[in-house]
């Protein structure tokens, strides 16, 4: 009789722990979008920015945002970034200054956690003052 009050506590305990798994893998993906006026393009980024976003971000974003002068990232929607992320943030930013263009870089809307990380880092005095917004 105990065994038969426990086996439903188990299968809800696990069952919320399957469906907490399941929507923290979707949570963590990664995707961006890329809206244009003239040569401005708007950037959101959507989940994490770490390790598993480097491909993407060397085969579809940085490609795709070399013949921009004027490129505004959102990161509304970014909560977590660790030093892969920073690294691959700033390899963008500087590759898509190398083109020779007088690039002008906005990064609005970065959460509180992430901001801590900027602010720790300093990226601001590496990237320039004028670029947080």
């Amino acid at each position: 009789m105990t065994f038969e009050k426990d086996v439903p506590f188990i299968k809800r305990f696990f069952s919320k722990t399957n469906r907490h798994d399941l929507e923290r893998k979707n949570f963590c993906m990664f995707s961006y979008s890329l809206d244009q006026l003239n040569e401005k393009a708007y950037v959101r980024f959507v989940g994490d920015l770490d390790i598993e976003v480097a491909e993407l971000m060397e085969t579809e974003i940085i490609p795709a945002l070399q013949t921009y002068t004027n490129i505004e990232f959102d990161f509304q929607e970014v909560p977590f970034v660790d030093s892969t992320g920073i690294g691959l943030l700033l390899n963008l930013i500087e590759t898509v200054k190398k083109n020779g263009l007088d690039v002008q870089v906005k990064i609005k809307n970065v959460q509180p956690l992430v901001k801590d990380v900027f602010d720790m880092l300093q990226l601001d005095k590496i990237l320039g003052e004028n670029v947080f917004v």
